[in-house]
């Protein structure tokens, strides 16, 4: 049921809406209210009941008799509906010519009009008047709280000042001359899934009781950028409002492995990885022999029958140059699993190694040129590929600490799983489960050999936890965990990313 605006009559201080009900509503008890839009919980800012006696209503509204929210943004819209029994109305302007304009007289230093939405509902748009009275942001710093530090130009000492942040305001804790600071607890900071916070920032003054007014920066007002050990810190300042932005500084991931350490940072297993973390360089699926072997030389069109990425990934391992580029301080973390030595192992191409990643090379026409060379793995002769793979870690270890000094080693001891759980709930066996203790065997004691001899931080997941699963986003695998594998990583990784 539609509600049929006639005219709006304007006051210096409100206004009258002359509206034509329909003959079934006369008699009945109508609420008109007058509420804020886009706010949790909508505040009624107006509220009045009528019981007309005719079709032909005229409704008086008056803006001392508005119920003032504890703040005001400096624009806002507020909506009208009429409530009748357990109905809403709106009130439309059917035929176009009831024109709007601005009250003559600001109401709490705020201009105010109606105006029409696009469906041509009756609403009112209130903006902010500007004062005087202005402030200048001194310093501002984050740690366990946000700290600001504000100049109040012409301060008054009985007025109360605020900083308004979103929908929210909080109180000077301290003064000194014109010099105020304001502390907002960093639990009213939250950061989004990307480790980002956003939001409009503006000093209110609470002149002796009244409704508080928006300050305006002054002309030496500056943009801020500060930063400590864990945020980022961004003020920018404009004519009214200014923009705070927060980002959390984010540690810095790159991973020598496979997907058992990969997927950690997927969204699909870890919804806010990005929070924390940010990540740089990957090798995927590549033998610690071939990384530190000499480059392989190849012709592009060798590389096919394979995706862009895992072209990508196998020519970077073709050239070795995965640890060219790396800035000294880019990785806070290299995270290191062995997959691909115990389950591929190594083509020796004239001295050359490759990994024998039956997955990806055999695939490409490459294969062709290096299918007659010399393969070893760790299964078939533990001896002599733990000796080349003992060589090689050497050599991998003293190329971090050169190119990456400052880099923390995080070796992920991973394991091959010989179940998984059915669509159905049930947990069945791998056709390879008889092939898993020995996979796990020897990835066992390439682990081992790192924890004796490198400084490096294990995080080894609980067996309970270690299954497969069918609905896995890659398919079941012996390395394809279920979804609590990869939280509980994350979990372990944040606690040493603290310590």
């Amino acid at each position: 049921m539609d509600i049929i605006i006639h005219d709006i009559v304007y006051f210096d201080d409100g206004l009258g809406i002359l509206i034509k009900l329909p003959e079934e509503l006369i008699g009945e008890k109508v609420l008109l209210e007058i509420f804020r839009r886009n706010t949790d919980f909508p505040f009624v800012i107006f509220r009045k009941e009528i019981i007309p006696e005719s079709s032909e209503v005229d409704i008086i509204i008056n803006c001392s008799d508005f119920k003032v929210p504890k703040f005001i943004n400096l624009n806002e819209v507020w909506d009208v509906r009429l409530k009748v029994n357990l109905r809403q109305l709106t009130l439309q302007n059917i035929r176009n010519d009831v024109k709007t304009y601005y009250l003559k007289k600001p109401w709490k230093n705020f201009n105010f009009k109606p105006y029409w939405t696009k469906e041509n509902n009756l609403a009112f748009f209130i903006k902010f008047n500007k004062t005087n009275l202005q402030y200048s942001i001194k310093d501002i710093y984050i740690s366990k709280n946000l700290l600001i530090r504000a100049e109040i130009y012409e301060i008054e000492s009985k007025s109360k000042y605020f900083i308004l942040l979103n929908d929210e305001t909080f109180e000077e804790k301290y003064r000194i001359d014109t010099i105020c600071y304001f502390e907002i607890p960093i639990s009213n900071l939250p950061l989004d899934n990307t480790g980002n916070f956003n939001a409009k920032i503006a000093l209110l003054v609470l002149p002796n009781g009244n409704q508080p007014l928006i300050m305006i920066p002054g002309a030496d007002s500056e943009i801020f950028k500060v930063q400590n050990d864990k945020f980022k810190i961004k003020l920018s300042i404009d004519s009214i409002n200014s923009i705070l932005q927060i980002n959390k500084k984010k540690k810095g991931i790159s991973i020598i492995g496979s997907c058992v350490s990969r997927d950690n940072f997927n969204r699909h297993f870890n919804e806010d990885y990005k929070k924390d973390y940010e990540m740089f360089k990957l090798q995927n699926q590549t033998s610690i022999i071939s990384l530190v072997s000499k480059p392989i030389t190849y012709n592009t069109n060798e590389i096919n029958n394979i995706g862009d990425w895992e072209a990508e990934q196998l020519c970077t391992e073709l050239d070795k140059s995965f640890f060219r580029n790396l800035n000294f301080r880019e990785n806070d973390f290299i995270i290191l699993d062995f997959f691909s030595d115990v389950y591929f192992g190594v083509i020796n191409f004239d001295g050359m190694y490759i990994t024998n990643n039956y997955w990806v090379l055999q695939k490409t026409n490459l294969y062709k040129r290096l299918s007659s060379y010399p393969k070893l793995n760790i299964i078939n002769n533990f001896d002599a590929y733990f000796e080349l793979w003992r060589r090689s870690i050497h050599e991998f270890f003293r190329r971090v600490s050169i190119i990456l000094p400052h880099s923390k080693i995080i070796l992920h001891k991973a394991r091959f799983t010989d179940s998984y759980i059915k669509d159905d709930g049930s947990v069945a066996l791998f056709n390879n489960a008889k092939e898993v203790s020995k996979y796990n065997k020897a990835w066992s004691a390439l682990d081992r050999y790192i924890e004796a001899n490198f400084d490096v931080i294990p995080i080894s997941i609980d067996e309970g936890k270690l299954i497969s699963t069918e609905n896995h986003k890659w398919g079941k695998f012996n390395v394809h965990y279920d979804l609590p594998y990869y939280h509980e990583f994350i979990k372990r990784l944040r606690e040493i990313s603290e310590d």
